[in-house]
């Protein structure tokens, strides 16, 4: 699996950016707003998640390790797909559209197109116990609460997830040490 990219962008389009990377071009689709944002000839560092089809395999990229666990719990639930899924970025940041999932605001998530009543209630009922509301005896927030994110978007189940989190509330690194940390933990 493709997993994180650090290039310069050597094309772009509507909906796509192309990463050259030593000496081979990935294209990825990244959100309309963060595509915005980006230009050729810029270095770029992609989290990235590998979507393969029948007929095709198709990279996502996000800024950060935060985004890409939200994107990937996201496509977890039936009816979302990868560029739905990008889409939904565009309503606010990952922490505004987390909230509005907790409050159970379905209007706000059927502002994307493509984005129905339907499928709008299934992120709702699939996704509230897994985005860390305030309340939650889930870590918020920061690297430790990335790692339970994480942890959970993995399929670890909750109470294992927090006492891996727990048991790391002392060590010092970014999110993929953590989590490897974390992942360590939870074999033995």
């Amino acid at each position: 699996m493709i997993n994180y990219l650090h290039g310069t962008i050597i094309r772009k389009t509507h909906q796509t950016i192309t990463v050259l990377v030593g000496g081979v071009g990935y294209e990825v689709a990244v959100s309309p707003v963060y595509l915005v944002s980006l230009n050729v000839g810029e270095e770029v560092r992609l989290f990235t998640h590998l979507y393969i089809r029948e007929d095709s395999h198709e990279l996502y990229g996000m800024p950060d390790e935060h985004s890409l666990v939200f994107f990937r719990q996201l496509i977890s639930v039936s009816g979302v797909g990868p560029k739905s899924a990008l889409h939904i970025f565009s309503l606010g940041s990952v922490e505004d559209i987390k909230n509005a999932i907790a409050r159970g605001d379905i209007a706000f998530l059927t502002k994307v197109s493509g984005i129905g009543k339907k499928i709008a209630e299934r992120i709702v009922v699939e996704l509230k116990e897994k985005v860390g509301v305030a309340g939650t005896d889930a870590p918020s927030g920061g690297v430790l609460g990335d790692v339970f994110d994480a942890l959970v978007g993995m399929g670890y189940a909750k109470p294992d997830a927090r006492s891996a989190v727990q048991a790391l509330k002392d060590a010092q690194g970014d999110v993929q040490t953590l989590l490897k940390m974390a992942l360590k933990y939870l074999a033995h």
